[in-house]
């Protein structure tokens, strides 16, 4: 575990291999097609009846979005009530973890609790390079799960190892590529030896910091890419001392920008 901590104080981030088994992915999977599959029906939609709970979900929430533009919106608020997501931030494995980074017995949960639903070809909800300290408490862990295989074929994490250790950088509208939502940092701030691409399989466990930059390029491939992510902060750090333990979700700036923008233009 000492190996797990330096490395992601040394590039901002760390990786555990198959952290989360087969059964764990299904049985997300599983729910949240559920929850799909009831929209679904209720649109008139026909289910899709592929094996594989991951793919049948991808199928399916492909369907609901031609139903309802909506609906994906929902589903997305509701995954944030699912007790096995609030099971999954609470178990002692990820705990010990955010833990031992953080350096800090005493932690908090964020309490959005996110599955990253990428549909293929969209733009709206992609964040070119930011640093999710600048939405939220500075000194935090993120932990991504992804549920299938993920990389350049599906818009996969793009991190720039080690710029974490540069603070916080500015964030304004400007500085998108894309039609995005949200503020994004200059990417000339950033080396180009530092920035490359994360190749992850279902299961792996990705840990990083707040302040490390990271970004998401459009998904090109024919399925959806879920991916739960889970937030912790340090209860210790006078930042957030200071703040009374609130949790700050936007910038101020930051939540100006979104809310002046629509989710699909």
């Amino acid at each position: 575990m000492k190996d797990v901590k330096d490395q992601f104080l040394q590039d901002g981030f760390a990786t555990l291999p198959s952290f989360f088994g087969n059964e764990e992915i299904d049985s997300w999977a599983n729910d949240l097609g559920w929850l799909v599959e009831v929209q679904l029906k209720r649109f008139g939609g026909q289910k899709c009846e592929e094996s594989s709970p991951v793919g049948r979900l991808s199928q399916n929430l492909i369907a609901l979005n031609k139903l309802s533009r909506d609906a994906q919106g929902w589903i997305y608020d509701e995954v944030n009530r699912r007790p096995w997501i609030h099971r999954l931030a609470g178990d002692d494995r990820l705990i010990q973890l955010a833990q031992l980074v953080l350096g800090s017995k005493h932690i908090g949960i964020h309490p959005r609790l996110n599955m990253v639903m990428a549909m293929p070809g969209r733009d709206w909800h992609l964040a070119d390079w930011h640093q999710d300290a600048f939405y939220g408490p500075h000194h935090h862990l993120v932990m991504y799960v992804p549920l299938q295989a993920t990389g350049a074929h599906n818009g996969g994490l793009c991190v720039a190892r080690g710029e974490h250790k540069q603070g916080l950088f500015e964030h304004d509208l400007g500085n998108n590529s894309v039609d995005s939502k949200f503020l994004s940092l200059n990417p000339d701030y950033l080396t180009k030896e530092s920035t490359f691409r994360l190749e992850l399989n279902a299961g792996d466990l990705l840990l990083f910091s707040g302040y490390l930059p990271h970004s998401a390029t459009r998904n090109t491939g024919t399925d959806v890419r879920f991916a739960l992510t889970i937030r912790y902060t340090d209860l210790e750090d006078d930042y957030f001392i200071n703040r009374g333990w609130r949790w700050q979700d936007l910038a101020a700036s930051g939540l100006a920008a979104l809310q002046s923008r629509s989710a699909d233009g």
